[in-house]
């Protein structure tokens, strides 16, 4: 299934870098390539694949357990095709050079898979835990095979804070904002080194709401998954179930209908216009505009009225399933949809003028949070983040998933470079998407809306992208020809943005950290356990799904008042 142009790309990459460097390519379909390099040749086939084939843009980095070894393999991308770089290390010396220097949007990346699989990356900046809590027992990575889940759950003793150390530089000191913090709506943490009031250095530590939703992905079936990978985010729910569907359906060589399509891509923009319209209401509350939170979210409530009609809940659909959609639109519903759409495009229409006319909105958001175009290239920023500093990249443009091939549309962008131009890109959006959704209305295909799919799915991988209301969504999956996956990889798009916020605050105020921050549209949940403390004993436990079902009968029934007495007993 490859093209001369991919053939030729592997053909030059022997070239640079030898032959005999380059163990395997693989061409699964047009457009993407897999490509197996010895570890010693690693950085200098990344170097050449960026600076001469254009390779610049690093989606995420997957590593995993393959039972003979450990791969470790890197997300390429540039407009027209996704490359896919690998090596392999044994389990005895899992070592590689580090691609920071390279690429320095694979900093968190790769420390990620140090956390996760073990794998050190020499000449690394600081391989310090990110998605592991402090306490985490060395030599325990989770998403090894030999680790079982019940073998994790009883040798993780609990977390231990580990408070911040004092700045010794003279002038600077540090400033711990997060994990809990009234301008932070969920638990992350970023130390800030500030002189005066001016930020100096930004060092962010995630995972403060792990749940190891990868792992287990890997031990639940490929229907199974369907329902937990909608729960990975509440609010771009239909963003993960889009990637996960059409990433298996791939696997499975599913030919699906148009109409799906379709459909698949008028619930994709209710969502983003979901998630746009929360996020211009959070941005005006950041601010002090809580007016104009109000307003929007009062508006807001149209788009979550016609989800709650299409699918029966305002959020976690369950509509998209492997091989089509749980139920159809019916003709009323897409009327009421199309009327509900014009609306919301005038509504956007106004906030636009309203958000550019009001003058002290425009001073508090303007030359704030700058991101200058060649940070957001380096640190491969995605969604609005990358698109407000000038740079045209949109998955559905790029790499059209779903009905997007088919429906005409603009990429917007914005060259302010700020918190302004993050806001405007948003807004345009919004009205992008009420058009969006008109259009394959008006233009939805007959057929029917789901076909028959195997429960088994066959040896293979793939690699799934979305355009997710926050950027670009990344799904790796591999099968194995058995009901569960053999690794499930998954990159939400605030992780990929955390590097270009981290530019974002270096040099800005103090003041303007909440509104630089909020500016990426942070979802650090799906970004990153539940865990039980007794803070009368200091006792620590955790819960299976199966003890959360067990305490919630026990508790209606009135057996129990705490889970710490359903902890307790026998």
């Amino acid at each position: 299934m490859s093209s001369p142009q991919e053939l030729e790309i592997v053909a030059r990459l022997g070239t640079a870098i030898g032959a005999d460097s380059v163990l395997e390519a693989k061409f699964p379909r047009p457009q993407r390539l897999f490509v197996t390099v010895t570890r010693q040749s690693l950085q200098s086939a990344a170097k050449y694949l960026k600076e001469t084939e254009g390779f610049s843009h690093l989606s995420t980095v997957t590593g995993l357990d393959n039972g003979k070894d450990l791969e470790v393999i890197y997300h390429l991308n540039r407009i027209d095709i996704e490359l896919s770089l690998r090596t392999k290390v044994p389990y005895d010396d899992p070592t590689l050079p580090t691609l920071t220097e390279i690429i320095p949007g694979s900093v968190l990346y790769e420390r990620e898979v140090h956390d996760l699989l073990g794998v050190s990356f020499e000449g690394h900046p600081d391989l310090s835990p990110l998605v592991l809590p402090d306490g985490w027992p060395t030599g325990l990575h989770p998403l090894r095979k030999n680790w079982t889940i019940e073998q994790i759950r009883s040798s993780y003793p609990g977390p231990v804070a580990t408070p911040p150390k004092e700045g010794t530089e003279e002038n600077t000191f540090l400033v711990p904002f997060g994990p809990q913090h009234p301008a932070l709506k969920e638990p992350e943490n970023f130390t800030f080194k500030v002189d005066g009031e001016t930020v100096v250095e930004v060092k962010p530590r995630i995972g403060y709401n792990h749940r190891g939703v990868e792992k287990a992905l890997e031990n639940q079936t490929w229907i199974q998954n369907q329902i937990l990978i909608e729960r990975v985010c509440g609010i771009c729910s239909c963003s993960h179930t889009q990637c996960y569907t059409q990433g298996v359906e791939e696997l499975l060589g599913l030919e699906i209908p148009p109409r799906i399509h379709y459909l698949r891509t008028v619930l994709f923009e209710l969502n983003r216009i979901h998630s746009h319209y929360l996020w211009l209401g959070v941005a005006g509350h950041e601010i002090g505009f809580d007016t104009l939170f109000m307003y929007v979210w009062r508006d807001r409530e149209i788009v979550m009225d016609i989800l709650e009609a299409l699918t029966g809940n305002r959020n976690t659909y369950s509509m998209n399933i492997i091989g089509g959609l749980r139920r159809d639109f019916s003709p009323e519903m897409i009327e009421k949809t199309k009327k509900a759409m014009d609306i919301l495009e005038r509504k956007a229409k106004e906030y636009k003028k309203l958000v550019v006319a009001e003058p002290t909105l425009m001073k508090r958001v303007a030359r704030v949070g700058v991101l200058r175009p060649r940070d957001a290239a380096d640190t491969c920023a995605v969604g609005p983040t990358m698109r407000a500093c000038g740079i045209k990249r949109d998955v559905r443009a790029d790499d059209p998933h779903a009905a997007y091939g088919e429906i005409p549309f603009n990429v917007i962008t914005y060259d302010g470079c700020d918190v302004a131009s993050m806001t405007l890109v948003r807004l345009d959006e919004l009205v992008e998407s009420a058009q969006i959704v008109k259009y394959a209305l008006n233009h939805l295909p007959d057929g029917p809306i789901s076909v028959r799919a195997p429960r088994r799915v066959p040896q293979g991988e793939v690699v799934s992208r979305v355009e997710a209301p926050r950027g670009e969504l990344i799904h790796y999956q591999r099968g194995n020809g058995t009901e569960k996956p053999e690794r499930y990889k998954l990159r939400c798009p605030t992780l990929a943005n955390v590097p270009a916020v981290v530019k974002m605050l270096t040099g800005g105020q103090v003041a303007d950290i909440p509104i630089a921050l909020a500016a990426i549209d942070p979802c650090f949940s799906c970004t990153d356990r539940m865990t039980f403390l007794d803070e009368s004993t200091g006792k620590r436990w955790v819960w299976s799904q199966d003890d959360l079902r067990r305490y919630s009968r026990a508790h209606a029934a009135g057996k129990v008042k705490t889970p710490a007495q359903m902890a307790d007993a026998p």
